[in-house]
């Protein structure tokens, strides 16, 4: 039972931090929202993350794909991750 637990709490925080970093994507077309203090909380959360792809991903123009780019890997990263952990819990 402890297992369905852990799993659910795992789908849980990769679910609100998905949802964070939507929200940071969002707020940077809104300047009044990016300077807030909501909009700095984002921008703590998600910037170490977002910062490892903007090492080697270098922004077209004035336009900055990588918050994209990242949660696209996040979302492909945390599904096989907590298929993983299911079937490390289940073992």
């Amino acid at each position: 039972m402890w297992e369905f637990t852990v799993l659910r709490i795992a789908a849980y925080l990769v679910q609100a931090y998905y949802w964070i970093m939507i929200a940071a994507i969002f707020s940077t077309w809104i300047p009044a929202v990016q300077h807030s203090k909501v909009g700095l909380v984002l921008v703590r959360l998600t910037d170490p993350y977002f910062n490892l792809f903007r090492r080697f991903i270098p922004p077209l123009g004035m336009i900055d794909i990588t918050p994209l780019i990242a949660l696209f890997v996040f979302q492909f990263l945390s599904r096989f991750a907590l298929s993983g952990l299911q079937t490390i819990l289940n073992l």
